[in-house]
């Protein structure tokens, strides 16, 4: 009878940590989504002094910060006359992707659904953002396509998300 009650306490404890680091997890992506969208926000907004820390220091080396705003003002004024109407984080889950200065890595992809007007048209674009998890937390990251063209000192040509009707 006492081996029971040890073998119930052990596999009570051993369910217990389980779940504690899936609720731990899970918080962790719900915080990941919230700063999503706020950095999604704030480079609509112009708010770059929020933004540019969120950047994996790693690529943050590649380019100035004051080219880097300056390309986020080009794009900016590529996307004058479109009316934000809201932005939510829709999903989180790990993602295996290579990328430059780190090879095949898994990152944290938050989906993300906006909802805009433009022209008299209401629409919804989805995009997906990459974070890798260090060991001072979540920093952003940049597709290959954009690494390459700030390593390159150009301003990335920034590829259409999916825009629904």
């Amino acid at each position: 009878m006492r081996l029971v009650r040890i073998v119930a306490c052990v596999v009570a404890l051993c369910l217990s940590l389980v779940f504690a680091g899936t609720v731990a997890a899970s918080a962790k992506w719900e915080l990941l989504k919230e700063l999503q969208v706020k950095m999604t926000w704030a480079t609509i907004h112009g708010q770059y002094g929020f933004v540019w820390p969120q950047l994996t220091p790693r690529y943050r080396r590649v380019t100035t910060r004051s080219f880097w705003e300056a390309c986020q003002r080009k794009r900016a004024r590529q996307a004058a006359g479109v009316k934000w109407i809201s932005i939510k984080a829709t999903a989180v889950y790990p993602y295996r992707i290579t990328l430059p200065l780190f090879g095949s890595t898994t990152v944290a992809a938050v989906s993300v659904e906006a909802k805009f007007t433009y022209l008299g048209s209401t629409g919804t674009v989805r995009d997906t953002f990459y974070w890798l998890n260090g060991d001072k937390g979540f920093t952003s990251l940049w597709d290959p396509a954009t690494y390459r063209a700030y390593k390159a000192h150009r301003c990335p040509t920034y590829s259409s998300p999916t825009v629904l009707p």
